[in-house]
């Protein structure tokens, strides 16, 4: 845990301290208050940028994981000395800014205004209530390959050679443009670097730092966006994680991404390098510094492409009916706006007046973290336009109503809580099966869906037939290789095994299956043709299992 401490708090600060060399009036006797989390953001990016350079030189070397270890150390520390030598001053005022930010945040509390204290304790709460999310409800792996691809690079110790979803060797590899999503090397890096569990670091770990990562980001677009209201940072602040918190519902948004997926490539791309990007997008129209923000933009485009490659991931532009309910939220709300605003005839400021077109223009992108936070800007506005009619706090309570009524709190999403993500009936044949992967060394398992889907998950011994592309849509586009009619038939066969057990077991033998696990018991004529031997029984299921 310490050398996972080390690696995601300390070297982003100093990869990352460089980019402040660019910002006008950046020098030591500038006494403005450091972007903390534009400078950790950056170097999240630049190691991300490391990562993808290092993976495309020995993905065109077609050279092992250890050599991608020695490139990605050899670039990372290349970068590491010129950062430490250009940002250096930079540096040396980091530990004593982050000392007074946490002495700032905390003070609400010992403030006289209890409206403030009010609004930190909430904002609090919420935030320890989306990571405690992270160890109590079931992770969403359904789509998702990242843990068979780390599991498959540590075992296998190649780069995108095997069929994450399947484990078998394929003969192309995975697509070229699969392969520039580098992260799950970066993921098995971290595994082999900490000694963590796969499981441990994917669906506690990591969710955990990307939570707070996004959320040091939304605190840096408060300060951004609100630079001389201290007072409506809070607000903005808590009104954001109540878009997230409520708008759990779809399974398309990123909110339901953020805490439910938060190890996924998409959800790192979007909660991560998109609203880095785009904070440095306002740096460069709204305060002209062309080359600190192109820098940041650069790097947030390295960044996105490293967690996901060439096409825009399914969750910022959701096709849910349900996810609209946030487009026309932030619809009501501007117009809103601009109905108060003309009537008190007051006008826009040139801030304003771009993050306003800002606000129009991410509308469209149902379900992405912009939308949020376009959202809870202009409900942050709203507010203070309001309060000087004394009626800040109905305009609030009226938007939290508005929020809730659009969706559902985190835990009506959840049926089971984590650490039983995999039902206790399963856990026995689980059991059965990685017994049987150490006595036979290697194992073709063919079994009912979820039975073959946690197998892969927990072991990356056991191989497949077919994996969970055949009956999860969305990670058809993961891997090169297709099935062959055979394995389709096999599939379709499994589907039904508890009705012809027999037939099953003769397309399993034939499909070079080893293991095989079925909800009926075969008869002993189909055992003998088959050489297949009964396992010791378990509750539910029949396991068997071919010779060495």
């Amino acid at each position: 845990m310490i050398a996972f401490l080390l690696c995601v708090a300390v070297l982003p600060f100093l990869a990352g301290s460089w980019i402040l060399c660019f910002r006008k009036n950046s020098g030591e006797k500038n006494q403005e208050r450091l972007p903390l989390a534009e400078i950790y953001a950056a170097g999240v990016m630049l190691l991300f940028a490391l990562g993808e350079l290092a993976g495309c030189v020995v993905i065109k070397l077609d050279g092992s994981f250890a050599m991608y270890k020695k490139v990605f150390g050899a670039l990372g520390a290349a970068a590491l000395c010129v950062s430490v030598l250009l940002g250096r001053k930079t540096l040396k005022r980091i530990p004593s800014e982050l000392g007074q930010r946490v002495r700032d945040f905390f003070g609400g509390f010992t403030d006289k205004d209890n409206a403030r204290k009010f609004v930190t304790g909430c904002v609090i709460l919420l935030l320890l209530f989306h990571i405690a999310g992270y160890f109590i409800y079931v992770p969403d792996v359904g789509s998702d390959v990242t843990v068979e691809t780390v599991h498959v690079t540590d075992v296998t110790g190649t780069v995108f050679q095997y069929n994450p979803v399947t484990g078998t060797q394929m003969e192309h590899g995975v697509y070229p443009v699969y392969k520039l999503a580098s992260l799950p090397l970066l993921y098995t890096l971290i595994v082999q670097l900490t000694g963590m569990q796969t499981n441990l670091m994917l669906f506690y770990v990591i969710p955990v730092w990307v939570i707070l990562v996004s959320f040091a980001l939304t605190v840096n677009w408060a300060s951004v966006l609100f630079p001389e209201r201290k007072d409506m940072r809070g607000r903005f602040l808590l009104l954001y994680l109540l878009l997230i918190t409520f708008g759990d519902y779809a399974d398309g948004t990123f909110a339901y991404g953020l805490l439910h997926g938060a190890w996924k490539g998409a959800v790192v791309a979007c909660a991560l390098a998109v609203p880095f990007g785009f904070c440095m997008v306002y740096h460069i129209f709204a305060e002209k510094q062309w080359i600190y923000g192109g820098a940041g933009v650069l790097l947030a485009l390295a960044g996105f492409l490293f967690a996901r490659p060439l096409f825009v991931p399914r969750i910022m532009f959701a096709s849910s009916d349900e996810a609209f309910h946030e487009w026309a939220l932030l619809f009501l709300a501007v117009l809103a706006l601009c109905l108060v605003r003309e009537r008190r005839k007051q006008s826009f400021k040139k801030r304003e007046v771009i993050c306003l077109a800002f606000v129009l223009f991410t509308g469209v992108i149902v379900g992405s973290p912009l939308t949020l936070l376009a959202l809870a800007y202009v409900g942050t506005l709203l507010t203070g336009t309001v309060s000087e009619r004394k009626k800040s706090r109905s305009i609030l309570a009226g938007l939290i109503v508005i929020i809730c009524l659009a969706g559902t709190v985190l835990p009506l999403n959840a049926d089971t809580i984590k650490k039983q993500y995999i039902p206790q009936e399963s856990l026995e044949v689980q059991k059965r099966i990685n017994e049987l992967a150490v006595q036979l060394k290697q194992v073709c398992l063919a079994a009912p869906e979820d039975v073959m889907e946690q197998a892969r998950i927990l072991n990356a011994q056991v191989c497949l037939p077919y994996g969970k592309d055949m009956w999860h849509e969305d990670c058809n586009r993961e891997v090169a290789d297709t099935y062959t009619e055979a394995q389709e038939l096999l599939y379709q066969q499994m589907k039904t095994d508890y009705l012809q057990p027999d037939t099953a077991a003769a397309m399993a033998k034939e499909a070079g299956c080893n293991v095989l696990v079925l909800r009926e018991v075969m008869s002993e004529d189909a055992m003998r043709q088959g050489g297949w031997q009964q396992a010791e029984d378990v509750t539910g299921y029949a396991v068997y299992y071919r010779g060495q």
